[in-house]
């Protein structure tokens, strides 16, 4: 069974990933802003696989959902932590910005 509903202005899009041939987009529940939670979005029809938790500097860790365990090697579970770990860091920091204009966030 997939989700393909999504309530968007209840979470913040984070990033997406092209990993062999596999998309994956990552967003934050508004609701649970320390985990980051993960969507294949192809092929198939758009689906939550997994969740990053304990959320580092430079990792988490990775939860791949029963069903999609096989399908997602150690070495792709890292890599997914290590990109949308760093995006997560990217939407929590301010931009720096000139003298005089306006402090804005990613």
């Amino acid at each position: 069974m997939s989700d393909t509903s999504l309530d968007h202005s209840a979470i913040t899009k984070i990033g997406t990933v092209d990993l062999t041939g596999r998309v994956v987009g990552g967003y934050v529940r508004n609701a649970e802003p320390s985990r980051i939670v993960l969507r294949l979005l192809y092929p198939g029809e758009p689906t939550d696989i997994d969740v990053i938790d304990q959320i580092g500097p430079t990792g988490g860790q990775v939860t791949v959902h029963p069903p999609y365990h096989r399908e997602w090697t150690e070495n792709d579970r890292r890599a997914l932590a290590g990109f949308f770990v760093a995006r997560y860091h990217e939407r929590l920091r301010p931009i720096p910005v000139a003298a005089g204009e306006e402090q804005r966030h990613a």
